[in-house]
This record gives C-alpha cells, sequence and structure tokens, in this order.
C-alpha cells in the first residue's frame, strides 16, 4: 500500500509539474517518461492490494467476482504500463516542437530504459544547462 501511495504521489509531482511548465511556457521544460509508467503500475498495485485486503478482512479466498475484476484490472495495467508512456512522450514532442521547443540533448538523461527529455526554446538555454549538468558531475568541469 505504500509503494502504491508513493507511487501516486510521485506521479502527481510529475504529472502537474509538466503541465505547469506547459501552461506558463516555461523556456526549460522537462519530460518525465518514466513516471508515465506509473499509471499502469499503480491500478495493478491497487488490484492486488484490494484483493488482499478482501482476502484478510473474509478469512477466505477472493470470490469469483474478486478474482474477475482483479484479472480484468491487472490486464488493464500492463495495457497502460505499455501504452501510456510513449502516446504521451509522441504528444508531447509534437506537441513542443509545433511550440519552437526542441530537445536538449546534453541536459536528458537516460537510466535503463526511462528516458527524461528536457526541452528548451533556445540554443542558449541548452547550452547552459548542458555546461551545468556536466559541472555536477564531474565530467567536463576545469579544474
Amino acid at each position: 500500500m505504500l509503494i502504491t501511495l508513493s507511487a501516486t504521489f510521485y506521479f502527481g509531482i510529475s504529472f502537474f509539474s509538466l503541465i505547469i511548465s506547459l501552461t506558463t511556457h516555461d523556456p526549460i521544460i522537462t519530460f518525465d517518461k518514466g513516471s508515465f509508467y506509473l499509471p499502469g503500475v499503480i491500478l495493478g498495485l491497487g488490484a492486488l492490494t484490494y484483493t488482499m485486503w478482501v482476502e484478510i478482512l473474509d478469512k477466505k479466498p477472493p470470490s469469483k467476482h474478486v478474482e474477475r475484476i482483479f484479472n480484468r484490472l491487472v490486464v488493464i495495467s500492463l495495457v497502460i504500463i505499455f501504452l501510456l508512456p510513449p502516446l504521451v512522450d509522441r504528444g508531447i514532442e509534437r506537441f513542443l516542437v509545433d511550440k519552437g521547443y526542441d530537445v536538449c540533448e546534453g541536459a536528458s538523461y537516460q537510466w535503463l530504459f526511462v528516458r527524461t527529455f528536457v526541452y528548451t526554446n533556445s540554443q542558449a538555454n541548452c547550452i547552459s544547462l548542458t555546461y551545468q549538468k556536466k559541472g555536477k558531475s564531474g565530467f567536463g568541469g576545469s579544474r
């Protein structure tokens, strides 16, 4: 249950931060594609938590009706996990490119298959972000 709540909290912060950046036309917009895997995770873990609570409170296995609902929610959560991030990624990219933003490759980063894209509306912002990132990582800084 704690993992479900933590995932919900993280997704909420990431989602609303993105919405605020988009609506205020920030010069630098960060899109955390990895956070868009979380709605499916939240749904799947929520279904699992509910089914476990039913089993604990009733002190017997869940009914066929509860099992059917659980199975459907798990399938839906898997579909969301695989479809939502690429769909949102394409939509955000299209929207921001139309607004004059470009991906700043130097400031964007990836961990395993999860990628965070940094979009800027000017080359100067991108160069500044790239320089800041290199300075924080210890690479490329003057010594």
